[in-house]
């Protein structure tokens, strides 16, 4: 018997998904299934707009399904944008994100953000610091 690998629906994309959270705390658990969940590399969470914006190279169903099971909360996924690793600059996406943060932060808004490059991390608090 051989074993055969699935071919999984996992590419380099960024998703949004809409999750119902009224608290910090469910603010928080979110973005602690999401942080554990393969594949993740940055993510950013809105409470207040319910929205969670993912970015990796991620199955999305499987991050929904994962969601739903480990939060017991309602999960959308509301859309999915797949993106050309080679044709995008790392640090290019890094300060995309970064500015959309930032911008998310002065208006008001509490963000939760995630990132599992320590260099991109470092490069993120320096600039929000200027």
């Amino acid at each position: 018997m051989t074993k055969e690998k699935k071919k999984d629906n996992v590419r380099y994309m960024n998703v949004e998904f809409n999750v119902s959270m009224h608290c910090n705390e469910c603010e928080r658990k979110i973005a602690r299934v999401i942080s554990k969940f393969k594949g993740v590399e940055t993510f950013t969470t809105d409470m207040n707009s319910h929205k969670v914006v993912v970015t990796g190279r991620l199955d999305p169903k499987k991050l929904l399904k994962k969601l739903k099971k480990k939060t017991g909360k309602r999960v959308k996924i509301v859309a999915k944008d797949v993106t050309n690793r080679l044709s995008q600059k790392p640090s290019n996406s890094c300060k995309a994100d970064a500015f959309a943060s930032l911008q998310l932060a002065e208006a008001g808004v509490h963000v939760v953000m995630a990132v599992r490059n320590t260099k991109a991390a470092h490069e993120l608090i320096q600039q929000w610091q200027n």
